[in-house]
């Protein structure tokens, strides 16, 4: 079981090679570098690597599943141990450090390299790390109290973070020069870094794609509820807080694992452990909500650069566009999935009301027909990300540089198409083969090789993918994606809350720049929404300011 869990502990760091190459080891028929990096306790530990090419056939080093803690198992399944405190020393030369967090709803995902090969990302002069964390209920299982507060997946971030910030140095990276940036889940990852005190000082940018920490499917509620749940379907006692938790620190992880599968009713929804509110704990990592934190700008201030695709919710309904199937299946369930689809957090009071008026404003036809669907999708869209986006871009921009961008490039090369073909439905041909949108995910492609797609071989495929690239790279590098303003055709200005100019950077292979990100009309319809019916999380005093 130890050797199972430390894999959640590991990262994989792949660096570009100049001629100085990795640990003094020179390009060109050599060995496979070795970097040795020295302990506090005067020893010293060796990371063997491996030399591999990169997309433009260039020379990089990957060293794979380096542990940054201990393994937590037994006692140290539902808690998190802090290691010794950080060293940093000045060094010359040394490349900026991107940071990735893998998605995946805190349910699923690795950074395994079938998924985010690095190969792309090492045509640029940056250090990449790739970390993996706990996930469902061993990262997120809390008794909301100070022993069991819950997070050790957003703590095991952290401790590779600090990890990053002692050692990176010895592999050619820049600690004070480090980005932290990621997708879905991982976009809420680096956000809520962003947010936390527990991080200051670790990370220098922060990049957030289609997921913030105020996404709906992100927080956790009800904490204790789904702990004494979990225990239940384990056979674990529940009424006895200590007694529950001895009991589930001794079940298998597969068996844990199957029993929060239990829970899905609607693919992964609804999401039960996730991260949460702890303030409880003897150190928060989140001592207050999402939105109060951004509000009353309590979070680390670095630039930020944030956005999603323009079709987020296609990932998920694009059975629906091709299969008629699903299609009345969803139909005649729609009373039951509404609620998991649209209601995922608790961010109102009165859902049965706020599920009318949500259907009101998206749906202009009766459930069952080609337009609902698209209805479905855009509403989706908003509900999941584009509105929780918007509302975090508004409010951490009034603290810091930000940065917005929206993908909106419909492709055969995509994740959302791969994910469909999987899917053990019967299929439309014709439907199959139609642009429907730019799904969830499918950014991802342009920032990593993922070996289970074909090459992007479309010249518009690949000139979306070097805009990622070198926007991207040059945030890493610069703090801002236009770089050295040599990079893009036109200046990406900051977002500007309030502001109605051009401020929302297009990716496509014609980018521009667009006003909205969520159309005035839907943006006015949350807000009032909130306004009316949200549950309005109390401004406490703060005992750890940032």
């Amino acid at each position: 079981m130890v050797a199972n869990k430390a894999v959640f502990l590991a990262f994989l760091l792949s660096v570009a090679l100049n001629e100085a190459g990795v640990g003094g080891v020179q390009l060109g028929g050599l060995p496979d570098p070795v970097v040795t990096v020295p302990l506090s306790n005067g020893k010293s530990v060796s990371y063997s690597g491996k030399l591999e090419l990169s997309d433009q056939k260039g020379f990089f080093a990957s060293f794979s599943g380096i542990r940054y803690a201990k393994p937590p198992v037994g006692h140290l399944r539902f808690q998190f141990d802090m290691y010794e405190g950080l060293s940093k020393e000045n060094g010359t030369k040394l490349l900026p450090v991107m940071v990735w967090i893998h998605g995946g709803g805190f349910v699923w995902g690795s950074s395994h390299r079938f998924i985010y090969g690095p190969t792309y990302l090492m045509d640029r002069p940056v250090l990449l790390v790739t970390i993996n964390y706990r996930l469902q209920a061993l990262g997120f299982l809390s008794t909301e109290d100070q022993k069991y507060p819950g997070n050790m997946g957003l703590l095991d971030q952290t401790q590779a973070l600090k990890w990053v910030q002692k050692n990176i140095r010895y592999f050619g990276g820049n600690p004070d020069k480090v980005t932290i940036f990621g997708e879905s889940a991982g976009g809420a990852s680096t956000h809520f870094q962003m947010l936390s005190p527990l991080s200051k000082g670790l990370f220098h940018h922060v990049i957030s794609q289609s997921g913030v920490a105020v996404s709906p499917w992100a927080i956790q509620v009800r904490s204790l509820e789904n702990a004494k749940a979990l225990a239940k379907k384990l056979e674990c006692p529940d009424e006895n807080k200590a007694s529950m938790m001895e009991c589930l620190s001794q079940v298998p992880a597969r068996d844990l694992t199957v029993a929060v599968g239990s829970f899905f009713k609607l693919g992964l929804l609804p999401f039960i452990f996730v991260p949460r509110v702890d303030r409880e704990a003897t150190t928060p990592f989140l001592p207050d909500h999402p939105r109060v934190l951004m509000e009353t700008g309590r979070f680390n201030k670095v630039p930020w650069l944030a956005g999603g695709t323009r079709n987020e919710a296609l990932f998920f309904v694009l059975g629906s566009f091709v299969s008629d199937e699903l299609r009345q299946l969803t139909k005649e369930h729609w009373g039951t999935q509404s609620k998991l689809m649209y209601l995922l957090g608790t961010y109102f009071e009165d859902k049965d009301e706020v599920l009318e008026l949500i259907e009101s404003h998206y749906f202009d036809e009766p459930w069952g027909g080609l337009d609902s669907i698209f209805d479905l999708e855009r509403s989706l869209s908003d509900v999941w990300f584009t509105e929780s986006i918007q509302h975090s871009m508004n409010a951490v921009s009034r603290h810091v540089d930000t940065y917005a961008y929206l993908l909106d490039h419909p492709t055969n090369a995509g994740w959302t198409k791969a994910a469909l073909k999987m899917l053990p439905l019967k299929t439309n041909p014709d439907r199959l083969k139609r642009h429907w949108g730019t799904g969830h995910a499918d950014d991802l492609q342009y920032l990593f090789k993922l070996e289970f797609l074909s090459p992007l071989t479309c010249e518009r495929d690949v000139t979306v993918k070097e805009l990622f690239l070198d926007t991207f790279t040059n945030f890493a590098i610069h703090g801002t994606p236009n770089g050295d303003g040599k990079s893009l055709m036109f200046k990406w200005p900051k977002f500007l809350s309030g502001s109605t100019s051009s401020k929302i950077f297009v990716y496509n292979p014609d980018s521009r720049l667009t006003t909205e990100y969520l159309s005035k009309e839907t943006a006015e319809f949350w807000r009032n929404l909130h306004e009316n019916y949200g549950l309005k999380p109390a401004v406490r005093d703060a005992k750890t300011e940032l």
